[in-house]
């Protein structure tokens, strides 16, 4: 009896978890559904409309370009794999000088390549100092570490390093469900980088900029250009890509912090999360949407990333082993990702307040807790400290334009209408309610991404509150703490509601929501056995490949005909220029709308040419000085009304404009051309003479010849 009642007892037990878990199970594939629904019932509604886009063929078939397209892709990979290679071998140099001791390949690639980027950057910055920042001598610098390695390898008689092979916790069933989507999504945006630049801050500064920096040797200050003193690290960097290979050398330097990132994510998962898949962890951060579309461009979010997951890898290595080695390492990429863009200052408090609680929990000592950290702070902010001394220098504020409240800045370079014209830009991105509810912020981000200039699709909203059903042990509740703390500055009026600029927590992202998979598939296989496993993974890979740029559409909830779409993600692959169907002044005319003005105005306008433009994003392709419209300077004079034409006319005069390029729409909803002076249909037609005109833009010469001695007279 006795033992009948204990079977009966474990019995009912059993019986009575098995119930719980499949209620569990039950409210997770509810949520899931409920998610995934919403997501995707927008489908339905466009098909039935007929609005959704359709891939087009740019082109002529026979391929006519196909010599310019195989030139311009075998120079860009071959010039972005030399300087990456370079790369590494420097840092492995520095390593290797060092003692640093590296677990595995997947963790010391990322860290070498870091390390080499960060020395190639800052020797671009010291040859910027003397003047000598120039395509030749970035070209033997560059080949100086590539060199030096293969003279090494040849005199030491060393073999190459046998790499030993990727191996995952999940089943190699599982494992190809992963690889799939990965493999698609690097390939989408390795493809979509092969083509000319054509996203409006590449354009702006993170290609112009360096382009310039070339033309004169040194660093170039504009101040009509606010983001002319912002930290310009990894713009150096393409420097390097631009004067080996070009345009496309350059966006493929980016692009290489993909499979970096990639790599790091997998060992980030396999070292300190245990029972989350590795390879599911880098499948959700490869087809993320906006990370598609990061690494396609030159711009610097993913670079950000790359160096603020390796803080957080770095962190997690040293709280383990009290490695100084892995401080250093911490301390080098958190000032990298500090001199690349403002929003790592972020990251440095979350990162330095994280390893004094770490400590604190360890060591119980007050001291032992704050040396690291303070080592941490000062070692990081030597490396972006240069910049921050430029910025200083020239406006009196370390981070221009962020924090004028506080530090203030010369009139001609910024002004509270200035400020606030910026301010009303940033204001546009995020929810539209005036009051944010923080409970309904990931659902509002996903099922309305257009508000935030992008997507990390829906697999997150569905994943990551799953996490509640693990133990919260070891890495993971300092992973998600970084998230939430990183998310909350995000929202608050500190920054901006721009999706790309959650980018760099994008791989933490993954990382949490393979954890949270992790312990879904567990409770599955328990609850449905081994092939409720494999049914939940085959419709998560399914996801993952939808999240791919064929099928952006499918995220654009509130799209309606050409209102609702989704920036900062690809719509497709530029195929046509890729393959030679079509040409790169084609394609260019075709997506940047300013291009073909531009394209006559370096061809056409005098050397000496300044030109005043109401747009920008072009700036890559520019030949001439120009000035923009809404810089502080220009402001005054660019918009005047009517009333003030003469003075408008002096402004010009003074500030030696020679051309104006004209948008044919009114860049404000509620003004119009003829509502300004120097637009006004009296201006345009006896100030200037008609040089160019298209669809959108007319470009203008000023009759200086007969406007000068009015404007003499009237002085004297």
């Amino acid at each position: 009896m006795t033992r009948l009642s204990r079977s009966s007892q474990v019995a009912t037990a059993r019986e009575s978890v098995g119930r719980r878990l499949r209620l569990v199970l039950a409210l997770a594939f509810a949520w899931g559904a409920l998610v995934l629904a919403n997501y995707y019932l927008q489908l339905w509604q466009t098909l039935l409309q007929g609005d959704l886009k359709r891939p087009r063929f740019y082109g002529d078939p026979s391929l006519p370009y196909i010599g310019e397209a195989f030139y311009r892709t075998i120079l860009g990979v071959t010039s972005a794999s030399i300087l990456v290679m370079s790369a590494v071998m420097l840092g492995l140099f520095l390593t290797r000088s060092l003692c640093w001791r590296f677990a595995s390949y997947r963790e010391a690639v990322p860290v070498v390549a870091s390390l080499g980027i960060g020395c190639f950057a800052y020797t671009g910055l010291a040859l910027t100092a003397v003047e000598r920042y120039q395509v030749g001598i970035l070209r033997l610098v560059a080949a100086v570490p590539l060199i030096a390695g293969l003279l090494w390898w040849l005199g030491a008689g060393a073999e190459w390093p046998r790499l030993p092979a990727l191996r995952s916790q999940s089943s190699s069933r599982s494992r190809r469900l992963w690889v799939g989507p990965t493999a698609l999504g690097i390939s989408s945006a390795f493809l979509a980088a092969l083509a000319p630049e054509r996203e409006y801050d590449a354009l702006w500064y993170h290609l112009a900029y360096p382009q310039r920096y070339l033309q004169q040797g040194r660093l170039v200050d504009l101040p009509t250009d606010y983001v002319s003193l912002y930290p310009m690290t990894w713009e150096l960097w393409f420097g390097f890509g631009l004067a080996l290979g070009g345009q496309t050398a350059a966006t493929l330097l980016h692009f290489a912090c993909l499979p970096l990132t990639a790599l790091l994510t997998y060992e980030l998962t396999r070292r300190f999360v245990p029972g989350a898949s590795a390879w599911l962890a880098v499948a959700l951060f490869a087809t993320v949407p906006t990370v598609i579309w990061e690494a396609s461009t030159a711009y610097v979010d993913l670079a950000l990333g790359l160096h603020v997951t390796l803080v957080m890898y770095s962190l997690l290595r040293f709280l383990q082993g009290k490695q100084r080695q892995w401080l250093m390492i911490a301390a080098f990429n958190l000032g990298m990702a500090l001199a690349t863009k403002h929003l790592a200052l972020v990251v440095l408090g979350l990162a330095s307040t994280g390893l004094v609680i770490g400590l604190w929990q360890t060591e119980r000592r007050v001291l032992a807790a704050l040396r690291p950290a303070l080592a941490l702070v000062s070692l990081s902010l030597i490396v972006p400290l240069p910049w921050y001394v430029r910025s200083w220098m020239a406006s009196g504020n370390p981070v221009f334009p962020e924090l004028y409240s506080i530090f203030g800045a010369p009139p001609q370079r910024w002004d509270t209408v200035t400020a606030q014209g910026l301010q009303r830009f940033l204001d546009q991105f995020g929810p539209q309610a005036p009051v944010l509810n923080p409970l309904t912020l990931p659902w509002h981000m996903t099922m309305h991404a257009e508000r935030y200039h992008g997507t990390l699709g829906p697999l997150f909203l569905w994943l990551l509150p799953l996490l509640a059903l693990r133990r919260w042990h070891g890495a993971l509740p300092w992973l998600a703490a970084f998230v939430v703390g990183f998310v909350v500055v995000w929202a608050s009026p500190l920054a901006s509601f721009q999706m790309r600029f959650l980018v760099p927590i994008s791989p933490l992202l993954a990382v949490l929501s393979a954890a949270a998979f992790g312990r879904l598939a567990a409770i599955t296989r328990y609850v449905a056995s081994s092939a409720g496993t494999t049914i939940l993974s085959c419709m998560t890979a399914l996801l993952l490949i939808l999240n791919l740029p064929p099928f952006t559409a499918l995220h654009e909830r509130d799209r309606i005909g050409d209102q609702g779409w989704i920036n900062s993600t690809l719509h497709g692959l530029p195929i046509s220029v890729v393959i030679g169907a079509e040409s790169k002044e084609q394609y260019l005319t075709r997506t940047v709308s300013s291009y073909g003005v531009w394209s006559f105005a370096n061809k056409t306008l005098p050397s000496n040419a300044r030109v005043l433009t109401w747009s920008g994003g072009d700036e890559f392709y520019t030949k001439h000085e120009r000035v923009w419209a809404n810089a502080t300077a220009l402001r005054t004079v660019a918009w005047a009304r009517p009333a003030q034409a003469q003075s408008a006319l002096q402004g010009l005069w003074q500030l030696g404009i020679t051309h104006l390029i004209v948008d044919q729409r009114p860049p404000g909803a509620g003004d119009d051309w003829n509502y300004f002076a120097l637009t006004s249909p009296e201006a345009r037609a006896h100030w200037y003479e008609q040089l160019y005109t298209d669809r959108f833009y007319t470009l203008y010469r000023v009759r200086w010849e007969e406007l000068t001695p009015q404007i003499e007279g009237a002085q004297t």
